[in-house]
C-alpha cells in the first residue's frame, strides 16, 4: 500500500483540523450560538455548560482534535519553508503556536468538569467558578502565543516566492490585531469583552488562510 505523503496529509490536515475547530468553537455552550455568554459573567457560563452537558463534552473533545490536526499542516507547511527563506522565523512562530494550541487543549479539558456541576447545588456552582476562572485565563494567555506564532509564521511566509506574500502579510496584520486584543483582554478586565470579541473574530481570517495553504501543499510535488 502507498504511503501519503507530507504534503498530501498535512494538506488535508489543514484544511480539515482548522474548520473542525471553528465549527465546533461556535457551537460550544456558552459561545456565539448556543446559550451565548460574555466571557467576563463565570456564572452564565458556568450554567451554559450545564445546562447543555452533552454538547460541553462533545465540543471539548472535537475542537483539540482541529486544533491538532491544523498543528500537523502548519508542521508541514514549515517544513517546506526549510529550504529557503523564512525557515528560522517560521520554526519559532510554529513553537508559539504549539504552545498556544497546548494551552487551549489545557482549558477545553477543564469544561468536562464545569458541565457535570448540579445548577441545583449552590456550593457546587460556587466551585466551579475558579475552575471557569482558570479556563478563562488559560484561554486568553494562550491567545496571545498563537497570536504572536501567526505573526512571525506569516512574516515568515511573506519572504518566499512559493506561498502568496500578499495573503501572508495580510494575516500578519490580523495577527497583530489578534495579539493586541487579547493582551487588552488578558490584562485589562474593564475592556474583556469587547477585545476577546475582537480578537477571536480573527480566527476566520486564520481558518481561511489555513484552508489555503492547504490547497498550496497539496498542489506540491508528494514528499
Amino acid at each position: 500500500m502507498d504511503t501519503i505523503s507530507l504534503n498530501r496529509l498535512g494538506g488535508i490536515a489543514l484544511i480539515v483540523g482548522p474548520i473542525l475547530a471553528i465549527v465546533f468553537f461556535l457551537i460550544q455552550p456558552g459561545g456565539a450560538l448556543i446559550d451565548s455568554a460574555e466571557s467576563s459573567d463565570a456564572m452564565a457560563n458556568i450554567t451554559s455548560f450545564a445546562s447543555n452537558a452533552l454538547l460541553a463534552n462533545i465540543t471539548s473533545i472535537v475542537i483539540p482534535l482541529g486544533l491538532l490536526l491544523m498543528l500537523y499542516g502548519l508542521y508541514a507547511v514549515q517544513d517546506a519553508t526549510r529550504n529557503g527563506g523564512g525557515d528560522a522565523l517560521s520554526r519559532f512562530g510554529l513553537l508559539a503556536i504549539a504552545i498556544g494550541v497546548i494551552g487551549w487543549i489545557m482549558a477545553q479539558a477543564l469544561h468536562p468538569a464545569m458541565s457535570g456541576a448540579d445548577l441545583a447545588d449552590p456550593r457546587v456552582v460556587d466551585d466551579m467558578v475558579p475552575v471557569y476562572a482558570v479556563d478563562l485565563s488559560v484561554t486568553l494567555m494562550s491567545s496571545v502565543i498563537v497570536s504572536f506564532g501567526f505573526l512571525a509564521f506569516n512574516l515568515a511566509l511573506s519572504t518566499r516566492d512559493d506561498f502568496s506574500k500578499v495573503g501572508a502579510l495580510i494575516i500578519a496584520a490580523v495577527s497583530v490585531v489578534a495579539l493586541v486584543s487579547f493582551i487588552i483582554a488578558a490584562t485589562m478586565p474593564e475592556h474583556r469583552d469587547t477585545a476577546a470579541m475582537i480578537g477571536r473574530l480573527c480566527y476566520f481570517p486564520w481558518v481561511v488562510w489555513s484552508v489555503a495553504l492547504g490547497m498550496n501543499l497539496l498542489k506540491r510535488t508528494p514528499r
